[in-house]
C-alpha cells in the first residue's frame, strides 16, 4: 500500500493505493488500479476501534479470558520456538566438539 499526498492535491484527496497494482510490471500482478481516501481508512479504522471497546465493555469478562488464553498460546509458540533453537545450538556445539 503506497501513500500518496502532494502539494497540488487538497488534503481531503490524500489517498493510499494498492501496492500490487503499482507493482504490477515486476510482480505480474493483474490487479487493477484502486485506492482508498486516507479519511474513510480513518473513519473505518475509528468504527471499528469503537466497535472492539463496546464489546469489551459489554463483555469485560469474556474479553479477559480470551486475552489471556491469546496470550498464552503466545508464550507457548514462543517457548517452543526457544527450545527449538536451544536443542539446535546444544547439537552445533556437540559437533563442534567431536
Amino acid at each position: 500500500m503506497y501513500y500518496q499526498q502532494g502539494v497540488n492535491i487538497e488534503p481531503r484527496k490524500f489517498s493510499y493505493s494498492c501496492g500490487a497494482w503499482r507493482n504490477r510490471a515486476r510482480t505480474g500482478s493483474e490487479c487493477t488500479s484502486h485506492y482508498i481516501r486516507k479519511n474513510v481508512l480513518l473513519d473505518l479504522v475509528l468504527e471499528d476501534m469503537r466497535r472492539v471497546l463496546r464489546y469489551v465493555k459489554e463483555h469485560e469478562q469474556d474479553f479477559i479470558c480470551k486475552a489471556t488464553e491469546y496470550g498464552d498460546m503466545e508464550a507457548r509458540k514462543a517457548l517452543a520456538q526457544q527450545q527449538k533453537e536451544l536443542f539446535k545450538a546444544q547439537a552445533r556445539m556437540t559437533e563442534l566438539d567431536t
